[in-house]
C-alpha cells in the first residue's frame, strides 16, 4: 500500500520540481537582463560605444522621457533616421549630447497628436525640404530649450526652414539657430500658418539663396508665410537673402518684435534687394523696443514695407546702409509706404514715418557702440551721449527688463538695451 501511494506522486512532486526550476531560471534572467541592457527611455548603458543610432530609435520607440546615459565627456551620436513623435516626448541631452544628421536626415519629425520637448542639446547637419533639423505640422507641438541648432539645410526647388518648418506650434526658449542654409525661403525657420514664440534666442548666420533663380531667395532668418511669430529678447544678426528680408520676411500674418536686435543682416545679391532688417508684404509688424542698425539693402536698409501695417514703437532703426557700403546716406532707413507710429522712436534720417509724433525724432544718428557680444545674444549699446537714453515711452509699453535682462536705468532707453552707466563689462566687440 505504501509503495503504491508514493508511485501515485512522484509525477506530481517531478511536475512541480521542473515548474519552480523554469520559474527561478526565468526570474535569474530577467534579473541578469536588467542589469546588462539599457532601461526603456536611456540610451546608452554608461559608454560613448553603447549610445547608437539604434539606441536611440528604440529608446525613442514608445515616446515618454528620453535621456543619455553615455558617460561624462560630450558625445555625438550620427543618426540612422528622423524621430517620429505622435505622443508626449521629452529628450534631455544633459548638455553633453550632440544628434548629427550626416548632411542626409531631419533630427524629428512630430506629427498630430505629438507634443515634443527637447532639452540641453545641440542638433547638427539635419537635412530635408522642409526644416533642416525639425519640422513641427498642423495640431502638434514642439518646445526647444537651450537648444543649438547649426549647419542644417533645407534643400531642394522649394527648400524652406533651414532649421525649423512649423504648421503646428513651437516655443524656442535660450536656444541658439545658427549657421543654417535654405535653398529657397527661411535660413533658419519658415512658418507656414503655425504660432511660434522666441524668447532669449538668437538667429545668427542664418542664409536663404537660390541656386537657380536668387529672386525668390527671402527671409534669411525668419520667413512667415502666415501665422502668427512672437520674438521676445532675442538677436537676429548677420543672416543673408540674396533676395529681401535678410532678417525677416513676413508674407503675411502677424509678427511681434519686442526688445529684439536686427543688425547686421544683409540682402545683397541681386540689383533689387529690399528690406536688410526686415521686408513686410502683408499682414501686421509690430516693433517694439527693438535695435534695427547695420543691415544692407538696395532698398530700405532698415524695413521695406510693401502693403503691410507696420507699427513702431520705442524703437531705433538707423545706421542702415546699401550693400558694400558703411555710409549710411547710401539707402534710406525704410522705404515702401510709410509706418504707423506709437512713439519715442528715433530714425537715422527722414524716412519711415510721415507726420510722426512729437516724442519721434528723425534725422537723428542713434549713437550706438558697434555690435557686441552679451552672452551669446549680440546688441548694440547706447553710448553716453545717444539720444535713446531716457527718452523711451514712459507707460507700460516700455518693457522691463531689457533685452539682455538688465534692469531700467532711470527712465525708459530707446531700442532693445538699456544704458547701464558705461559699456557693460560682458560686452565684447564683434
Amino acid at each position: 500500500m505504501f509503495s503504491h501511494t508514493s508511485a501515485q506522486h512522484r509525477p506530481i512532486a517531478a511536475r512541480v520540481l521542473i515548474f519552480t526550476l523554469a520559474l527561478v531560471c526565468a526570474l535569474l534572467a530577467i534579473v541578469a537582463g536588467a542589469h546588462g541592457a539599457q532601461a526603456a527611455g536611456v540610451v546608452g548603458t554608461g559608454t560613448p560605444g553603447s549610445c547608437t543610432a539604434a539606441a536611440l530609435q528604440a529608446a525613442s520607440s514608445g515616446g515618454g522621457a528620453i535621456s543619455f546615459n553615455c558617460g561624462p565627456a560630450p558625445h555625438t551620436i550620427v543618426i540612422n533616421g528622423s524621430v517620429l513623435v505622435n505622443n508626449a516626448t521629452v529628450v534631455d541631452g544633459g548638455g553633453l549630447i550632440t544628434l548629427d544628421g550626416n548632411d542626409m536626415l531631419q533630427h524629428f519629425y512630430v506629427i498630430a497628436p505629438g507634443n515634443l520637448t527637447v532639452r540641453n542639446i545641440t542638433l547638427t547637419r539635419g537635412l530635408s525640404s522642409q526644416g533642416g533639423a525639425i519640422a513641427v505640422e498642423l495640431n502638434a507641438e514642439a518646445l526647444l530649450e537651450n537648444v543649438t541648432i547649426s549647419l542644417s539645410k533645407a534643400e531642394g526647388a522649394t527648400g524652406r526652414g533651414g532649421a525649423a518648418f512649423i504648421r503646428g506650434e513651437l516655443t524656442l526658449r535660450a536656444s541658439s539657430v545658427v549657421s543654417n542654409v535654405a535653398s529657397y525661403q527661411g535660413g533658419a525657420l519658415f512658418n507656414s500658418g503655425g504660432l511660434v514664440v522666441v524668447e532669449n534666442s538668437i538667429f545668427h548666420n542664418n542664409g536663404a539663396y537660390d541656386s537657380t533663380t536668387a529672386t525668390v531667395a527671402r527671409g534669411g532668418a525668419i520667413y512667415q508665410v502666415a501665422g502668427i511669430v512672437d520674438v521676445r529678447h532675442s538677436s537676429i544678426t548677420s543672416n543673408a537673402a540674396e533676395n529681401a528680408g535678410a532678417g525677416v520676411y513676413v508674407q503675411s500674418g502677424s509678427m511681434v518684435l519686442q526688445r529684439v536686435t536686427l543688425a547686421g543682416n544683409s540682402a545683397n545679391s541681386v540689383d533689387d534687394t529690399r528690406g536688410g532688417a526686415i521686408y513686410a508684404q502683408t499682414g501686421t509688424v509690430l516693433v517694439n523696443n527693438s535695435t534695427l542698425v547695420y543691415n544692407r539693402a538696395r532698398a530700405g536698409g532698415g524695413i521695406f514695407n510693401s502693403a503691410a501695417t507696420v507699427t513702431l514703437r520705442n524703437t531705433i532703426v538707423g545706421d542702415n546702409s546699401a550693400p558694400g557700403s558703411n555710409d549710411p546716406t547710401t539707402v534710406l532707413d525704410c522705404d515702401g509706404p510709410t509706418l504707423l507710429t506709437a512713439g519715442n522712436n528715433i530714425i537715422g534720417d527722414g524716412s519711415c514715418l510721415t507726420g510722426p509724433l512729437p516724442s519721434d525724432r528723425k534725422l537723428t544718428p542713434p549713437l550706438l557702440a558697434p555690435l557686441s557680444l552679451a552672452g551669446s545674444q549680440r546688441i548694440a549699446l547706447p553710448t553716453l551721449f545717444s539720444p535713446a537714453r531716457d527718452t523711451g515711452s514712459s507707460d507700460t509699453n516700455c518693457l522691463a527688463p531689457d533685452q539682455i535682462g538688465n534692469p531700467l536705468n532711470g527712465l525708459c532707453d530707446v531700442g532693445a538695451v538699456e544704458w547701464q552707466g558705461s559699456l557693460l563689462p560682458i560686452a565684447k566687440k564683434q
